[in-house]
């Protein structure tokens, strides 16, 4: 039970020189208190509901972000040749592929191969649009 000095000092105990008994002064600081607790308590658990919201968002994103890198990776491997190639076979050069990419000189130039082939794709892209663009035109 708190005492009616501390509840004085937190400002929920009228003075000595109030007209309300000790009792009445102290049930008063008393549901004040609880008052106080019970609204902070319902202040974390609000905290706490936007916590979670917050993380499912994050996970939601985490979860998009995944699918968007595999996909990627799957347009890669279709540009690569390897759609009808047994999975275990395309695992395997997967594999192997990250074993030479630990070479610095080989990562360079297959990364310089990988480079090009996209940029030479985008260019015959670029050149195919211009060109329906043109069909149309006239």
């Amino acid at each position: 039970m708190i005492c009616l000095v501390q509840a004085r000092l937190l400002g929920f105990a009228p003075s000595e020189s109030g007209n309300v008994s000790h009792g009445e002064s102290m049930n008063r600081a008393e549901e004040r208190l609880r008052k106080q607790v019970k609204k902070i308590g319902q202040q974390i658990e609000e905290k706490q509901q936007k916590l979670r919201v917050a993380q499912q968002k994050l996970k939601k994103q985490e979860r998009k972000q995944r699918t968007r890198e595999l996909i990627q990776l799957g347009g890669l491997a279709d540009i690569a040749g390897f759609r009808g190639i047994d999975t275990g076979a395309v695992l395997g050069a997967f594999l192997q592929a990250m074993e030479l990419l630990k070479d610095e000189a080989t990562y360079k130039n297959l990364k310089h191969l990988g480079d090009s082939t996209l940029a030479s794709r985008a260019g015959r892209r670029r050149d195919r649009s211009k060109q329906s663009d043109t069909v149309k035109e006239g």
